[in-house]
């Protein structure tokens, strides 16, 4: 019995000597608060953008809202409008306005404790989306998409209106075409099964050219009121 207790007493005292407090000092430009700016442009929607600060591991874990920044817009580089706070870090556009494809857009943030902070990009042309033709009966809808030179990414968007409930229903797609899908949603997506709008699509298989597809779809929705109503079917890109 003696030596049983002095071999779990060694035991234990190689445990615990492997500890040790290492102290972590880091700097106030590394822990310090950062403007973050969120926004997504479309061509059929207004301008708007979010702004909150930057979360801390070292504080707190939730990003903040910034209400009160001051959040420009500029078109081409020339100045175009001050965005209004709305509510929850949101800024829209007070003359509802919209992008214009081919023009560069360019939002700059101010906010007092932060550093300034910006971002810019261009909205590039629309492509050609013709040859559209819906089959309910089938469950199918075709297209042609004639796409610009260059590396390109669609995103496909289909909304099914149910007039009952007043709202768009949600859509899954199957199709027989060969696709080429961004790796973030490779695995999510192929000849046999559903994914869930939106759609994301490389151009690698038709880069400057006239692309045809059919695709199936399935409405899934558990509350579905009565008739859907397909004449308010939209699709985008």
């Amino acid at each position: 019995m003696k030596n049983n207790y002095i071999k779990i007493l060694i035991g234990f005292t190689l445990l615990t000597a492997c500890q040790k407090t290492i102290d972590l000092k880091l700097n106030n430009d590394f822990t310090k608060p950062k403007l973050v700016l969120n926004s997504l442009i479309e061509t059929d929607s207004i301008i708007s953008a979010h702004i909150s600060s930057s979360a801390s591991t070292f504080k707190s874990l939730n990003a903040e809202s910034i209400t009160n920044a001051t959040v420009n817009l500029y078109e081409n580089g020339v100045f175009k409008e001050k965005l209004i706070s709305s509510n929850d870090g949101f800024y829209y556009s007070p003359t509802s306005s919209k992008p214009i494809s081919n023009r560069n857009y360019e939002i700059k943030v101010e906010a007092e404790s932060f550093e300034n902070i910006n971002a810019s990009t261009i909205i590039p042309l629309a492509p050609s989306v013709t040859n559209v033709v819906l089959d309910t009966t089938e469950k199918s809808i075709s297209f042609k998409l004639t796409d610009l030179a260059g590396k390109n990414y669609y995103q496909l968007n289909l909304s099914i209106f149910d007039s009952i409930t007043s709202s768009n229903l949600q859509v899954a797609l199957q199709t027989k075409e060969k696709v080429l899908l961004p790796s973030d949603n490779q695995d999510n997506f192929n000849e046999a099964g559903l994914q869930q709008l939106p759609l994301n699509i490389t151009d690698d298989l038709f880069d400057g050219k006239t692309a045809t597809y059919k695709l199936y779809y399935e409405v899934y929705d558990r509350n579905i009121g009565g008739v859907i109503d397909y004449s308010n079917l939209k699709i985008s890109f």
